[in-house]
């Protein structure tokens, strides 16, 4: 499960250093998405051994 978060946490590193050159509001927009992806993940890998 770590491993699966810390993956997902560099990858939200890369989308949201990369939109940071574009405007703050799709930054957060990313986040509050991103955030929702993780409690996904989290629900369903916590059903499984890592």
């Amino acid at each position: 499960i770590i491993k699966t978060v810390g993956a997902l946490y560099l990858v939200y590193l890369g989308v949201a250093s990369w939109r940071d050159s574009g405007s703050n509001s799709s930054l957060m927009n990313d986040a509050n998405a991103m955030s929702e992806e993780i409690s996904a993940e989290l629900a369903t890998s916590s059903n499984r051994p890592d």
